[in-house]
């Protein structure tokens, strides 16, 4: 178990520039997906559904884009691969770019080292 750990710590120094007191940080989908795959195998639970997955990503771009702009946001899970973005007071349904620019929804969440 400590080898293993010791790997995950490189694992994320190399790759994602992650420092040794932010190793708990799960600054990346692929980590966060890791984590989720974990838990549901130790805990014997169902799959993580893909829309919780792109949920997250559109909720970690749009914090990128607007750190505090983003917490008035609303979403509404639409069925196992999709969600939507709502105005709460008239349930409208708003367009993604109304909250994240067209080059910001192609970002990747956290780059990697050297690329």
């Amino acid at each position: 178990m400590v080898a293993e750990m010791k790997e995950d710590i490189e694992h994320r120094k190399s790759v994602y520039g992650l420092k040794a007191k932010d190793r708990h940080l799960l600054k990346s989908l692929p980590l966060m997906r890791a984590y989720f795959e974990l838990l549901e195998r130790d805990g014997n639970l169902e799959p993580t559904k893909p829309v919780v997955y792109k949920l997250l990503e559109e909720i970690i771009r749009a914090r990128t884009a607007d750190s505090v702009g983003y917490k008035s946001i609303n979403y509404r899970l639409i069925d196992d691969e999709r969600f939507e973005v709502i105005n709460t007071e008239t349930e409208t349904v708003l367009p993604l770019s109304s909250f994240v620019s067209s080059s910001q929804q192609n970002q990747p969440l956290l780059q990697q080292k050297g690329g």
